[in-house]
């Protein structure tokens, strides 16, 4: 069996999604509220995936992917730059 070496590895645990999520939010000037709205989700859900008490789905990765106008989810994780770097 094949292993992904340790920094090509995507890491998808709830906290790091989270504090990706938040720095996404951050760059693009969305309050927690705005944000919310525009993933149809109430704000306790998103505040849950925002402070990585939740795990997100993959439904979930895409509608940030969709709402951040990012090309991938590999992009929304970090793994490839954003448009505003």
């Amino acid at each position: 069996m094949m292993s992904v070496p340790k920094n090509d590895a995507y890491v998808c645990d709830a906290v790091s999604i989270g504090k990706r999520l938040s720095e996404l939010r951050k760059i693009h000037g969305y309050t927690i509220t705005q944000m919310a709205d525009g993933l149809n989700m109430p704000e306790t859900t998103l505040k849950g995936y925002l402070y990585g008490q939740r795990n997100a789905s993959l439904q979930v990765l895409w509608q940030a992917v969709r709402f951040f106008h990012l090309n991938s989810i590999e992009e929304l994780l970090g793994k490839e730059p954003t448009k505003h770097e």
